[in-house]
């Protein structure tokens, strides 16, 4: 930058541009013009990519304040919010060492659509469950909606009109990207001690909503506990005689090709249920281990949960006794658009390709 008689810095005169721009044109060298003029060569570049991009020689003053971050500093910043999903902006202002505030990084992840997400809850898949779910999906890819249709789909679910503990896991994640393994929160299976429920439905009808029996166990220590998780006496009697075997039979049953979609639980896959299942021809599919995500039927529990919860924040209606509370999941459970459930059992192939370009890990219910 020239100088004027006193020392102080000046501006380049618009001749002088006009100049250095000319002699850049007929090949002169930054350095040479950095000769003849008081001006550095970098000074001289900037003049004429100026005059090349906007054609003017006239200087235009910087609108606003100068960046706080160079583009260096944004990536080493968004690589820093990538490696810790879980880092408040407090910590990674600190990782950083850049004196900068939360502020400043909190506006550039915006700025790269990076927000704070409340994580979503899936089960932990290991490496041989998600194999397993690939080959799952290799083995069933080719099967239309009709063959979906000719299955039971069942599951339990568990629920407590009580005060429940939430943990919520916060992540900073790109938009869509909510069921990619990283920005999940693992749930694992644990002993419920709520009210359980049973329900089945299949593309012609759905079953009764069964509540599951408490029953008392004795630990090794000699405790007795009480806990709603049938065994496979409890299943057998309460839920495949009466309920199961209908539902199958109505479809056709085992010569009409249908199968019968549950959990790997041990009271599903026991000695004692396996051979009460050959002995009235049900056939259960082969079905891949912590996948919830593929069952039809785990979309009808958020409807279900969601108006039982939206009734017992009333008081007036809210249930005092474990029989109230019955009462009103199965009224509920009678009351969903089964109309428009029923043909949810048709989206089974396209919950197949997402488990494609998923790679056998957790997609979206």
């Amino acid at each position: 930058m020239p100088f004027r008689d006193n020392g102080k810095r000046r501006e380049l005169t618009t001749p002088e541009r006009s100049r250095i721009v000319e002699a850049r044109n007929q090949g002169a060298s930054w350095r040479a013009i950095e000769r003849e003029f008081p001006v550095t060569a970098q000074g001289v570049k900037k003049v004429f990519d100026r005059w090349k991009e906007t054609g003017s020689l006239r200087h235009v003053k910087h609108k606003g304040r100068y960046k706080k971050l160079r583009e260096s500093d944004e990536r080493y910043l968004l690589q820093l919010a990538t490696q810790n999903l879980h880092a408040t902006l407090a910590e990674i202002v600190a990782d950083s060492q850049l004196e900068i505030s939360e502020r400043t990084i909190g506006n550039l992840l915006q700025k790269h659509q990076f927000y704070v997400h409340l994580a979503r809850c899936k089960p932990w898949l290991s490496p041989s469950s998600m194999k397993r779910r690939r080959h799952f999906r290799h083995e069933y890819h080719l099967m239309g909606p009709q063959w979906w249709q000719k299955h039971v789909y069942t599951d339990e679910v568990y629920i407590s009109c009580g005060p429940q503990r939430h943990i919520r896991t916060y992540v900073q994640r790109p938009p869509h990207t909510a069921h990619q393994a990283r920005y999940l929160a693992p749930t694992f299976i644990h002993n419920a001690k709520a009210i359980g429920f049973w329900g089945a439905f299949t593309s012609k009808g759905h079953s009764e909503l069964v509540p599951l029996p408490v029953q008392t166990i004795t630990k090794h220590d000699g405790k007795a506990t009480t806990t709603t998780i049938p065994n496979s006496k409890t299943y057998i009697n309460h839920i495949l005689i009466p309920h199961i075997v209908p539902l199958y039979e109505e479809l056709g049953g085992l010569s009409e090709g249908c199968r019968t979609i549950e959990d790997g639980a041990t009271y599903h896959t026991s000695v004692e249920t396996s051979r009460w299942r050959k002995m009235f021809g049900v056939v259960q599919l082969d079905w891949p281990a912590h996948s919830p995500d593929l069952n039809p039927i785990e979309n009808v529990w958020p409807l279900w949960k969601q108006r039982f919860r939206s009734i017992c924040q009333n008081p007036q209606k809210h249930p005092r006794t474990q029989e109230q509370t019955i009462s009103l999941a199965q009224e509920i459970w009678e009351g969903l658009l089964w109309g428009r459930i029923y043909k949810w059992i048709s989206w089974m192939p396209g919950h197949l390709e997402k488990l494609r370009q998923a790679k056998g890990g957790p997609i979206k219910y």
